[in-house]
């Protein structure tokens, strides 16, 4: 079993490392109101580029995630949405990364369980985390304030909120 190790330690590294690349892609997408193919493809696997990208003025998620949280949070019909946080996001793309380029004599590295049970274990605990994050919730989502309809006087408490029908969500 330890001699496939190491292809299955790459393999999960570079599929967790895919996953989280198009996950920014996303929300990317979700937060900007444009996206240019020569954004898109200045940040590609670049994390500072892609962090510059989603935290600029243009698309600030962080704001507009906590903005959306807060007005999910208003509505007891809202569906259970995720929130990510970029630090996150990025502490985990780091991780897969490291296994994506083992350096050293096998001997010290991936040969060794004093080397592969932590690299494992370290696997785990990041994608039992995303795990727990993407079943708990319906999506991801943004509301822009740019596209929030004004609340209309009459609206009885059982209608769905004004947002509703502009909610920008990735369901899966």
């Amino acid at each position: 079993m330890r001699g496939n190790a190491p292809s299955a330690i790459h393999y999960c590294a570079f599929e967790l490392r895919y996953g989280l690349e198009y996950l920014l892609f996303e929300l990317l997408v979700l937060t900007g109101e444009s996206l240019t193919l020569r954004e898109y493809r200045s940040a590609i696997g670049k994390p500072k580029e892609m962090k510059k990208l989603l935290s600029g003025s243009a698309r600030n998620y962080g704001k507009l995630a906590e903005f959306s949280a807060i007005v999910v949070s208003v509505d007891s019909h809202a569906p259970a949405l995720q929130f990510w946080d970029l630090e996150k996001i990025f502490r985990y793309w780091g991780i897969a990364s490291e296994f994506l380029h083992f350096v050293g004599p096998h001997e010290v590295s991936y040969a060794g369980t004093e080397w592969l049970t932590p690299a494992i274990a370290r696997l785990d605990a990041v994608l039992d985390e995303i795990w727990k994050m993407i079943t708990g919730t319906l999506g991801k989502a943004i509301m822009r304030p740019s596209q929030m309809e004004p609340v209309e006087q009459g609206r009885s408490k059982n209608s769905p909120a004004p947002y509703a029908t502009r909610l920008e969500s990735a369901q899966r």
